[in-house]
């Protein structure tokens, strides 16, 4: 129903994003938000904190804040030679990358913003009992898009061979790792991060 749904555009970090934020509430008279929802935002932001306490003024007395995140630090694996720390440990050595380790801080960033009574609602993806297509699609949503990074980076610097030969690691790497997402005897479980806090007691 497009009469209950208004879809806006808005830079989280910028300098004016208080105030257009603002003038889109006056627009369809919202004088503050029951729930707002955060997924897979919190790690790409330079200043979390900064954005959850200016987010904090916009909900309702007694609004929520729901925050889901990732931590490339909850993933375990078993019968892989250590590849799927390897590949982490590469990604996170990737210049101007996203903060991978963010699920962790996601309890404190929400308390040193001011919010109350944080809930956690964590759920573990397992891999055991899978069947492939739901193996393959955790390792799509997990671990493909991982070469992005060095090709983003790339295209900033394409005579970079370090760069290059990173990209040409990756792609087998995740070669070889897709390739044990198909095989049962191995084994891989991660956590996704999701808190939920009020505004006030």
């Amino acid at each position: 129903d497009p009469e209950k749904y208004s879809f806006h555009k808005v830079n989280i970090e910028g300098a004016d994003f208080e105030e257009n934020l603002s003038r889109i509430m006056q627009e369809h008279n919202i004088k503050g938000f029951n729930i707002i929802l955060s997924t897979l935002v919190l790690h790409h932001l330079k200043e979390p904190i900064k954005v959850l306490r200016k987010l904090r003024k916009f909900l309702s007395k007694d609004g929520y804040i729901i925050i889901r995140g990732s931590d490339d630090g909850s993933m375990v694996a078993y019968n892989d030679n250590d590849l799927v720390q390897k590949i982490i440990d590469k990604t996170l050595a990737i210049p101007g990358i996203s903060d991978r380790l963010n699920g962790r801080k996601i309890y404190y960033q929400l308390y040193t913003s001011g919010y109350k009574h944080i809930r956690s609602f964590n759920y573990v993806k397992d891999i055991a009992h899978k069947n492939f297509d739901e193996r393959q699609q955790i390792f799509q949503e997990r671990f493909a898009y991982r070469r992005n990074y060095i090709v983003t980076r790339l295209k900033e610097d394409p005579t970079n061979m370090t760069l290059r030969d990173d990209l040409g690691w990756m792609d087998y790497a995740l070669e070889q790792l897709e390739d044990l997402f198909g095989n049962d005897s191995f084994w891989y479980q991660e956590v996704d991060f999701t808190f939920i806090a009020k505004k006030d007691d």
